[in-house]
């Protein structure tokens, strides 16, 4: 083995037990003290105490300030720094999609289309996650923009980590059914597939390629990106279909990369696009300030960046940054840092680089990725977002989907259109006076079908060129007689038991709601019964005694007697 490369190897191994102990020791105390419930600092009656992890925890937020500090000198570094671009090295700009609004995904590629780099050093490749009918319109939308480019487009059957559907088999391994099923295994194919040489050939010799392959999350269409282009190109930058990069983001990452031999990846200081959305998305955007322009601005004065997220320009090097291993998570965001953070290389950081993002800005679950870190900052605010945010609009949105609503505004303005977040803000506004709606249970399929017909309706009537604008209110006019006809649930019988009639569907959390009461009456159950009597509990009559005894107990009249 060369001195030079065993060297490297026994430096990373030292830094990975190193790292891997510490975190074992830290855990360990954390956990000891826990058990043996130390407290160093407790009242009277210790009700309240300050432990251990309190100590981890002040920690944190004291060194808060010292983040900022470190952060500004970084800030400072970069604004003094005039760095240089030779603009002679080849780069690949990858884009992540799916089921992306027609809207944003424009947005993106037209951001990419005016990016400042010398095109025959620029490479464009969108790799969509999804190839059926439904995701066309994102191909369609490639080959409009990037017009008069060298550009290749190919539907792939399969991927590199899905084997081809077999004769007579239906949704093969690892692709997703129906129901939405996960991908198999994650194991890479070995027979040689014929759409895999099609996509090499076609992304290593045209411009501008669009690749349709077959489901498998997010990671799997950054392997085919990463592993189709090979080491065809020095750097690979990364953004997703939501993104809209700034016209130098790609010029900015490449000096970077530049400045220094050590640098292995770069990110850049991704933005919120939609901020005036919704309270969550102003939250956001200041959380996402917070993550780049402190933490990783911190951790890049150090050259440590941990987590390279969103735009990235990583230096084509070891297999591992392109082939990661199956255990890594198949998260929405893989880690693209696992080569920075070996011997060979370390990440940077750069504020020169922004691109803006959407977010969701309706009722969204806390990340668990942000929650360690913006604990502090966000989660207090976040969920007070999630209460105050704006409710589903009626029963549209709990009997159809969100790709069908979107498929009826494609039929009315055809999917290259840029209008289909205009038509479906008509959807909800027309359909809002509905969510509040309430029916008994046993009307609940009787609603059903009446929005299943009103998706159906619509669908025909933008077959027919009618305009959206008229469709729509239309629908609704002609679904009120129907849901008048509903009938209400029959009021609950109290004091008690379960009473399934009364159930009721509501619309504005789409599920059914039982009646408020308890299930049993054990202060009735506990009461003596008269002699020949056996007390039962009817559930169906709200709990109420009911007379059952011998031969003689048909001739007892009048009510049972008080017990003593």
């Amino acid at each position: 083995m060369d001195p030079r490369k065993a060297s490297k190897y026994l430096i990373s191994a030292r830094r990975r037990i190193l790292t891997v102990a510490f975190a074992l020791l830290t855990l360990g105390v954390l956990t000891w003290a826990y058990v043996a419930g130390i407290q160093l600092v407790a009242n009277q009656y210790r009700i309240m105490a300050f432990g251990l992890y309190g100590v981890f925890l002040a920690a944190h937020l004291v060194s808060s300030p010292l983040w900022s500090f470190f952060a500004s000198l970084e800030h400072r570094r970069m604004r003094r720094e005039s760095l240089a671009c030779s603009y002679t090295k080849t780069v690949a700009l990858t884009i992540s999609a799916y089921q992306e609004d027609p809207s944003y995904l424009r947005q993106c590629l037209e951001s990419v289309r005016a990016t400042l780099y010398p095109p025959e050093k620029l490479r464009i490749l969108m790799v969509i996650d999804g190839n059926s009918p439904d995701d066309r319109y994102m191909m369609d939308m490639f080959q409009e923009v990037f017009a008069g480019e060298d550009v290749g487009t190919y539907v792939w059957e399969n991927s590199y980590h899905q084997l081809p559907l077999l004769e007579g088999e239906e949704g093969g391994g690892g692709s997703q059914g129906a129901g939405g099923e996960e991908p198999g295994p994650y194991t890479e194919v070995e027979m040689v597939d014929p759409g895999q040489l099609a996509v090499e050939e076609l992304i290593r010799s045209r411009r501008c390629v669009c690749i349709m392959q077959r489901w498998g999350g997010k990671r799997e269409v950054m392997y085919t990106a990463f592993r189709a282009l090979g080491n065809s190109v020095d750097y690979i930058q990364v953004c997703d279909s939501d993104t809209k990069l700034d016209p130098s983001a790609t010029v900015e990452m490449v000096k970077v990369l530049e400045a220094n031999k050590r640098y292995g990846a770069v990110g850049g200081d991704v933005r919120i696009l939609n901020v005036s959305d919704s309270f969550i998305s102003f939250m956001s955007s200041l959380r996402y300030w917070m993550a780049f322009n402190v933490e990783r601005a911190c951790q890049s004065y150090f050259d440590c960046v941990s987590c390279i997220s969103g735009p990235l320009a990583g230096r084509m090097g070891p297999p591992d940054l392109r082939s990661p291993p199956p255990s890594l998570s198949r998260s929405r965001q893989p880690s693209l840092s696992l080569r920075p953070l070996t011997c060979e290389g370390s990440a940077e950081f750069t504020d020169r680089s922004p691109a803006p993002s959407i977010v969701m800005s309706r009722r969204v679950p806390c990340p668990r990725r942000w929650a360690m870190p913006a604990a502090s900052q966000l989660l207090l605010p976040l969920c007070l977002g999630l209460l105050l945010a704006p409710q589903a609009s009626g029963c549209l949105d709990c009997f159809s989907t969100p790709q069908q609503r979107l498929r009826v505004c494609q039929i009315f303005l055809g999917h290259a259109s840029s209008r289909h977040v205009a038509c479906l803000g008509a959807l909800r506004a027309a359909f809002q006076p509905h969510a509040q709606l309430v029916v008994g249970v046993a009307e609940m399929e009787k609603l059903k079908d009446v929005f299943s017909n009103v998706i159906f309706s619509l669908e025909q009537k933008g077959m027919s060129k009618v305009p959206y604008q008229v469709a729509v209110p239309d629908a609704v006019a002609q679904i009120q007689p129907e849901l008048a006809q509903l009938k209400p649930a029959p009021a609950c019988v109290p004091p008690c038991g379960y009473q399934k009639d009364a159930q009721v569907y509501k619309c504005t959390s789409c599920s059914l709601v039982d009646c408020q009461l308890p299930l049993d009456c054990p202060e009735l159950a506990a009461l003596p019964a008269p002699p020949g009597i056996t007390p039962a509990l009817c559930p169906a009559s709200g709990g109420r005694l009911e007379e059952r005894g011998g031969e003689d107990s048909s001739d007892m009249q009048g009510p049972i007697p008080d017990p003593p």
